[in-house]
C-alpha cells in the first residue's frame, strides 16, 4: 500500500474544498487505497488555524480525525 505524508497545507486545503487534490487524497485514505502519515504537531497546527480562521470546520477536523485511521510518526529529531 502507498503511505502518503500529510503535511499541514494538504490537510488545511482538504477542510476548506469539498474538491482539488488534498481532499481527494483525503478521500483515497478513507477507501482505504493509501495509508495517509501525519505527525501530532500537523494535527495540533491545522486544529489551531481553523479553531482562529474558520472555527465552523472544527467540527469536520474532528470528525475527518476520528474517520481517517492516520499513522501517527514522531519527527526524526536528528534531522
Amino acid at each position: 500500500m502507498i503511505r502518503a505524508f500529510i503535511d499541514a497545507s494538504v490537510l488545511f486545503s482538504a477542510m476548506l474544498s469539498k474538491t482539488g487534490f488534498a481532499r481527494d487524497l483525503l478521500k483515497l485514505g478513507v477507501q482505504a487505497k493509501v495509508q495517509l502519515v501525519i505527525s501530532p504537531f500537523v494535527l495540533a497546527e491545522v486544529e489551531r488555524n481553523l479553531k482562529a480562521k474558520f472555527p465552523n470546520r472544527v467540527i469536520l477536523f474532528q470528525f475527518i480525525q476520528e474517520l481517517l485511521d492516520f499513522e501517527l510518526v514522531q519527527p526524526d529529531p536528528k534531522r
